[in-house]
């Protein structure tokens, strides 16, 4: 389990460092090992890591791409990772590390978002584009991994649970909607929650800013 949480401004505000690493802190009990951030101007990308699968600094996140166009923060496991060796070998790809986050970035590298339908796994995880400036975020098929976020004052937030986004200084008001669905049902269905600012992402779906 690892915590990701991100701010993207849509109206040319400089990320706020401390309100950034604010939320990426609150997520703390998720990854006690390891916690980085990324910025770039509008964009602020954090994570909190529990380290499993290659735990050296090699597997640090935010993880960039060897030409720095992409930026990426992952929170999961992709069980097949391994299985795609052979194929960037064969493509003249070298590994620097055993992670699958460096697996999934050269997969997103070379097919875009064509590579979900291959991957075996529980995930979340943005992706930031520096090039075309935009932010991908995506949730595996069955929503094992959570990702909630919200557009409030033109800014995006984004994060593994709720409260990272109301640590950003996004209000807590109750859905009205959200309540009854949920004493009806015990669970709020599509991307509503209990929260009127708060949305989840659906799962097996991706959303592009």
């Amino acid at each position: 389990m690892c915590g990701i949480n991100g701010i993207f401004h849509l109206n040319n505000k400089q990320v706020d460092k401390n309100q950034l690493i604010k939320m990426r802190d609150i997520l703390e009990h998720r990854g006690p090992d390891d916690f980085g951030i990324y910025i770039d101007k509008t964009i602020g990308l954090g994570h909190r890591r529990l380290s499993i699968i290659d735990t050296s600094a090699a597997g640090h996140q935010p993880f960039i791409s060897d030409n720095g166009r992409y930026i990426i923060v992952f929170n999961g496991e992709i069980y097949n990772y391994q299985s795609f060796y052979p194929e960037l070998k064969n493509k003249g790809i070298e590994l620097k590390s055993g992670s699958d986050t460096e697996v999934l970035m050269k997969l997103y590298e070379l097919y875009g978002m064509k590579m979900l339908d291959r991957l075996n796994g529980m995930f979340a995880f943005a992706i930031w584009d520096t090039l075309e400036r935009k932010l991908t975020l995506c949730r595996d098929r069955v929503g094992v991994k959570p990702l909630y976020y919200c557009i409030y004052k033109s800014t995006l937030y984004f994060a593994s649970e709720q409260k990272a986004l109301f640590a950003a200084g996004v209000p807590i008001s109750i859905s009205q909607n959200g309540m009854e669905e949920y004493i009806y049902n015990r669970f709020v269905t599509g991307e509503e929650t209990l929260f009127a600012e708060v949305k989840k992402l659906i799962p097996g779906h991706y959303k592009v800013i």
